[in-house]
């Protein structure tokens, strides 16, 4: 009798792709198209012939089929729909762990959830969870710890700046001249260097609006 192998309905397309390449790299979103590495139901030939009723047969072509690829499925691919498949398992344990790495919580969920059905080991599977709590937690400890300090820096550049007009209006009559205001612009501007745009912006809102203020009153 000759056998035919047929590929199982509940793999084919429902593997994702794992990451290849160095850095952080676009996780898939599709699953990849059925290959031999999966498992197949071998099916007799004889199951599978054209039995519609044009051809003399019982008119219920692939009804056999259908059956047989059921039973199958239930019997031989029972550790595969329950998660044993152990290569899988340490694949996407490493695939979800690697999307932790480059910060891409989407896709680690994305895994996470894929490494629930093909591992046995369930243990496994709440370590990941917690992995990537921690680092989403971490990740934001450090946004908020990232902004204090850029605060903290601009309002020390500007309280640099207030020193420099301050400066500036203490010096003597003689010395309060458009060359020296330019000058003290100059340095003042220097201060918004290396600050976030919005505080870079404040601060030469702040300088400008200093300047003309000063400029005005050497006019009069």
């Amino acid at each position: 009798m000759t056998m035919t192998s047929v590929p199982s309905p509940k793999f084919a397309n429902k593997f994702p792709r794992p990451l290849t390449g160095q850095g952080p790299q676009k996780f898939a979103a599709n699953w990849p198209t059925f290959d031999s590495g999966h498992p197949l139901f071998i099916v007799p030939e004889s199951l599978i012939r054209d039995t519609s009723r044009a051809n003399g047969g019982s008119g219920v072509r692939g009804r056999n089929v259908a059956g047989l690829i059921l039973a199958v499925g239930l019997i031989s691919g029972c550790d595969q729909l329950f998660g044993q498949d152990p290569a899988r398992c340490e694949q996407s344990v490493t695939t979800v762990r690697q999307a932790i790495g480059f910060k891409d919580f989407e896709a680690a969920r994305k895994w996470r959830d894929y490494t629930w059905k093909v591992c046995d080991e369930r243990a496994i599977v709440a370590t990941l969870d917690k992995e990537i709590v921690d680092a989403e937690t971490a990740m934001a400890a450090e946004a908020q710890a990232s902004a204090e300090q850029a605060a903290k820096l601009a309002q020390t550049r500007i309280n640099a700046a207030q020193a420099l007009w301050r400066e500036f209006d203490e010096a003597k009559p003689v010395d309060r001249n458009e060359q020296s205001l330019a000058a003290t612009r100059k340095s003042a501007k220097r201060l918004g260097k290396g600050l976030l745009p919005e505080f870079s912006k404040k601060l030469d809102a702040y300088n400008d609006a200093e300047y003309q203020k000063r400029l005005a009153a050497l006019s009069r």
